[in-house]
């Protein structure tokens, strides 16, 4: 029987995911002035598929309920969007 620690390591990793998520996702940092995520604290442009697939996993995945973040976050995406 293996015993490494799957359970474990799989639990500080998404404990580490979450802690992470609310420490970026403030303006000023990963959110761009709009509420948009960006995709670095650095970044200055958006990828818009990898920003799609960030927000799913907050959401869908890590069940993370941010809604002053995601409702602005929305709307700047589909604004996005709708210009490209």
């Amino acid at each position: 029987m293996n015993s490494f620690p799957w359970r474990s390591i799989r639990s500080r990793l998404i404990r580490a995911l979450k802690e992470h998520i609310q420490t970026v996702l403030v303006p000023g940092i990963c959110l761009f002035e709009d509420g948009g995520f960006k995709l670095s604290e650095t970044s200055d442009n958006s990828w818009i598929s990898k920003i799609f697939l960030c927000q799913y996993i907050i959401e869908k995945v890590l069940h993370m309920n941010m809604p002053q973040v995601m409702d602005k976050a929305d709307a700047a995406h589909w604004s996005w969007w709708m210009e490209e």
